[in-house]
């Protein structure tokens, strides 16, 4: 019934998020074309919506700029690959972002 649908969503609601546990299977994407203004934080934002992002490195050349691209690194290879697909192509910063599987 509608009545029992809805309390069962506001019990999930209640319900903490599950502690997810470090994956055996993580993936880094290698972000380029990417404008000195993205941040760490704007990354995080943004590949977050599609899985929980491990790590974000920004290299950047010896004045601290950044070298215009970047490594995000997803505790799930299957996420990484959501992300990509979503996110390829997207302006972030100004800039029309390219995603790919970074090889190590």
């Amino acid at each position: 019934s509608v009545a029992s649908a809805s309390s069962a969503i506001a019990a999930a609601r209640r319900m903490p998020d599950p502690v997810e546990l470090p994956s055996p299977d993580p993936m880094t994407v290698f972000v380029r074309n990417m404008s000195s203004k993205v941040t760490e934080y704007d990354l995080r934002e943004a590949f977050g919506a599609y899985g929980r992002v491990v790590r974000v490195e920004i290299p950047c050349d010896r004045f601290g700029r950044s070298r215009g691209f970047a490594f995000v690194e997803m505790a799930r290879e299957g996420r990484a690959r959501l992300a990509i697909d979503a996110l390829s192509g997207v302006i972030l910063g100004g800039r029309r972002i390219e995603l790919s599987v970074a090889v190590p």
